[in-house]
């Protein structure tokens, strides 16, 4: 047998006249069965045409984002919070506040390390700003002396040294200058004299020297 070629179209007539054959000429019957079937296809039309309705109006607009129960949830949570531009806002201004933060309580530990190792602190924050911000932490050495070491790769190292190997050619301007005191025998005299004035003897001595004593 041929296989039914998919591009034939039913023929209404042939279809009705062998319907009308499997009910023994009956057409009364033929007819009470094919409005039967109608009212029947009519009533899934209507029921069809519902629920297409129905699923159009929950078809959320172009413009419009569909939630899970869950994440509807926390979307109305965020909105007590506040609008999304503000909560940036915040968040940007948090993110400030922590960076000013961190940069004074560096500055606090550098400045204990100047006092310490007699630096210059504005050369210091000069150091600290080009390593990008230096781990140190203050605390006694081998011998008990309180220094400051800074985290140098996997290790950590006194603070004078890590200066003299990596900031050799700022060491001059990193140390605080002290004034030197003139010391006694050096042709120099720690305490410069005061002028006072002459005696009356030593005012008789001048005048008998110059000879105008009478």
């Amino acid at each position: 047998m041929a296989a039914d070629d998919p591009n034939d179209k039913p023929d209404p007539a042939q279809a009705f006249q062998s319907r009308l054959t499997k009910m023994n000429g009956d057409a009364m019957a033929l007819a009470s069965q094919l409005f039967d079937e109608n009212f029947r296809l009519r009533e899934d039309k209507r029921e069809l045409n519902k629920s297409l309705k129905e699923a159009q109006a929950k078809i959320p607009a172009d413009d419009h984002t569909i939630l899970s129960p869950a994440k509807a949830q926390e979307y109305e949570a965020y909105k007590v919070i506040g609008k999304p531009q503000e909560i940036q806002d915040r968040l940007d201004a948090h993110a400030t506040l922590e960076t000013q933060l961190a940069e004074m309580k560096q500055k606090d530990v550098l400045r204990e390390v100047a006092d310490l190792h007699g630096y210059k602190l504005s050369v210091l924050l000069d150091r600290d700003k080009a390593a990008g911000g230096l781990k140190v932490e203050i605390k006694d050495d081998a011998k008990g002396v309180k220094t400051a070491f800074v985290k140098d790769g996997d290790k950590e190292a006194p603070i004078t040294e890590f200066a003299q190997q990596h900031w050799a050619d700022y060491l001059p301007s990193l140390k605080v200058e002290t004034a030197t005191q003139p010391r006694a025998g050096n042709g120099f005299d720690p305490k410069p004299k005061v002028a006072t004035a002459p005696t009356v003897a030593e005012l008789k001595a001048q005048k008998l020297r110059s000879g105008q004593y009478y």
